[in-house]
């Protein structure tokens, strides 16, 4: 009997380089019909994220405005969408008043560039043993 395999993660440096917080960057677009990417469908990914250590407990200032809630915390607007999955929120449970987990910058950059390198040492040993 087979058993089910799980969508690897893939991270291109090049890519990290340009568009570090950028989420396409860190998720594989492949099945995707138009691709819109789920961030919920890399579990790699979700797993490191959420063992993230959080930096303090605030309250939400405006409804259905995460990227100004991310840009209050790290200046970086465009990292809303990790914000809302840090929570595990939708956009529309983003209500003022409601309290949210943050986590920082360094940690964020670090996870990623662990998972880069867990990447580039796994190819390595897939381009060794052809």
């Amino acid at each position: 009997m087979g058993v089910a395999r799980m969508k690897r993660f893939y991270l291109d440096i090049e890519a990290f380089r340009k568009d570090r917080f950028q989420p396409n960057v860190y998720f594989d677009t492949i099945g995707s019909s138009n691709g819109v990417i789920d961030f919920r469908s890399n579990p790699i990914f979700i797993k490191r994220l959420l063992a993230l250590p959080s930096q303090e407990i605030r309250e939400v200032a405006m409804d259905i405005r995460p990227d100004y809630e991310a840009y209050l915390i790290w200046n970086k607007s465009y990292l809303w969408w990790a914000l809302l999955l840090y929570n595990n929120y939708n956009l529309l449970d983003f209500k003022k008043g409601i309290p949210y987990r943050y986590f920082s910058l360094l940690d964020f950059e670090s996870m990623i560039y662990d998972l880069y390198l867990k990447e580039r040492e796994y190819r390595r040993r897939m381009n060794n043993a052809r």
